[in-house]
């Protein structure tokens, strides 16, 4: 007779593999994250404190931008705007009047009669001699008027078209 084989057990293992996925999980924090947090909490404080500044800042700005287009808008509307000019006066002591004339135009803005103080003439001016004419007086301030306004404009020989 043949002999029986002895039965050996093996072991058989099982085949495993291992992988990683990923998934959304509650993670405490320790004192390392902690600290990591509160650094970058203070740093995006200091940052949005920063940043709100400067939106102010640049707010205000704008503001200012836009009140003085809003004015230019309005001048140029107007065609013009007030402005604080040197006014040639007139006084002619013969007929007793004060005028004032706009600088720029030499349209008369102001005449009026002379107060009392205005009639007494200054001694130290200077006294009329009697072959002034009052007429040349007039077209003295009228000489000045216009060199005042050849100053405002400048030269016309001189005009620069790039300077408007």
């Amino acid at each position: 007779m043949p002999k029986a084989k002895k039965a050996v057990e093996v072991m058989q293992e099982d085949e495993v593999k291992t992988d990683l996925e990923k998934r959304r999980l509650f993670h405490e924090f320790n004192e390392e994250d902690l600290n990591a947090l509160n650094e970058k909490i203070a740093e995006l404080t200091e940052k949005k404190e920063k940043f709100a500044d400067e939106s102010k800042t640049m707010a205000s700005i704008a503001k200012g931008a836009e009140n003085e287009i809003k004015k230019a808008l309005k001048d140029k509307a107007e065609g013009g705007e007030e402005r604080e000019m040197m006014c040639p006066v007139i006084i002619n002591y013969t007929k007793g009047t004060r005028t004032v004339k706009h600088p720029e135009t030499g349209i008369v803005i102001e005449e009026r009669p002379l107060n009392t103080e205005e009639r007494q003439q200054d001694l130290f001016a200077g006294e009329q001699t009697e072959n002034e004419n009052p007429a040349d007086l007039e077209e003295g301030a009228d000489a000045l008027l216009d060199e005042a306004h050849e100053e405002e404009l400048g030269d016309p020989d001189q005009f620069n078209p790039d300077e408007e």
